[in-house]
C-alpha cells in the first residue's frame, strides 16, 4: 500500500493512504473476529466432557454447549459481518482514489445495481476492473451483506428468538462444533429461517474472509500496475504519522 502511495503525487497519496487504510483496517478487524470465533469453538470443545459415567460417547452422539461463551461467539459473529461488509464498501473509495474507477457510489451494492442496469456507467481503467468488482460482489459481497443485514435487522441476538446453545457432535473420538447460519438470511422474520443446508458460521466466515483477502491482493496488484509501483517485502517506504501527542 505504501509503495503505491510513494508513486503518487503528495496530495493524492494522502487521500489514497486514508481510503486504503480504512479498507485494510476493516478487513483486519474482520480477520480478528474470525480468529476469535475459532477460539470460541476450541474453548467449547475443551469444556465438553469426554465420557459419560466412565463410558465414551457413541459415534454420532449429539449434545450442545450453552452458557456465556455462546454470547461471546455471537459478539464476534456480528462484528465479523459488520467489519467485512464495511471493508467491501471501502474498496470503491480505494480504487477511486487511485484513479481506477470514476463516479462510483459509496455503496458496493449500489455500484453493482448501477452497473447491472447500465454497464460502463462507472468507467474503470483498466476496463476489466468493473467486471472484477461485479464478480466479487456476486460471489462474496452479496452474501456478506445478506448476513450483516440479517444479524442487524432480522435476527434477535438475545432472548428466545435465536440460538443460545451451540451444536456439538461426537465424531472420530472428539467433539465437533457447529453453529448454523440461516439458509435464507434475506428473510425478514426469524420464524421463516431454515437451516437445512447446515451452514456452519466458522466455515462461512472463513470462506468470506479468504475470498476478500484474495480480492484485495488482486486490487493492490492492479493499483501497483496503474501507478508503476514496485511491491516487495524488502522495499523501503516512508510514511507520516499525523495528530500524535508527544507529551501530556
Amino acid at each position: 500500500m505504501l509503495a503505491i502511495a510513494k508513486s503518487m503525487p503528495t496530495a493524492k497519496a494522502e487521500k489514497w493512504e486514508i481510503q486504503a487504510g480504512k479498507m485494510f483496517f476493516k478487513h483486519r478487524r474482520a480477520s480478528y473476529h474470525l480468529r476469535c470465533i475459532g477460539q470460541c469453538y476450541s474453548t467449547m470443545i475443551s469444556e465438553m466432557p469426554l465420557s459419560a459415567a466412565g463410558t465414551q460417547f457413541e459415534e454420532g452422539a449429539n449434545s450442545s454447549h450453552a452458557g456465556p461463551l455462546a454470547e461471546v461467539l455471537l459478539f464476534h459473529l456480528d462484528g465479523f459481518f459488520e467489519a467485512e461488509r464495511s471493508a467491501h464498501d471501502f474498496v470503491l473509495s480505494c480504487v477511486s482514489a487511485a484513479n481506477i474507477l470514476k463516479n462510483a457510489p459509496s455503496s458496493f451494492h449500489d455500484f453493482y445495481k448501477g452497473t447491472s442496469r447500465k454497464p460502463g456507467v462507472y468507467p474503470s481503467d483498466p476496463t476489466e476492473v468493473e467486471g472484477n468488482l461485479s464478480a466479487f460482489w456476486e460471489k462474496t459481497g452479496q452474501r456478506t451483506k445478506e448476513y450483516r443485514d440479517c444479524l442487524s435487522h432480522s435476527a434477535a441476538l438475545s432472548g428466545p428468538t435465536w440460538q443460545h446453545a451451540v451444536n456439538m457432535k461426537w465424531k472420530n473420538g472428539s467433539w465437533k462444533v457447529r453453529f448454523y447460519l440461516p439458509d435464507n438470511p434475506t428473510s425478514n422474520s426469524y420464524r421463516l429461517f431454515t437451516f437445512g443446508q447446515k451452514l456452519d458460521a466458522l466455515k462461512v466466515c472463513t470462506e468470506i474472509n479468504g475470498e476478500t483477502d484474495g480480492f484485495l491482493r488482486l486490487l493492490m496488484a492492479t493499483c501497483a500496475t496503474k501507478w508503476k509501483a514496485i511491491l516487495g517485502e524488502n522495499s523501503q517506504v516512508q510514511f507520516t504519522l499525523r495528530h500524535v501527542m508527544l507529551d501530556d
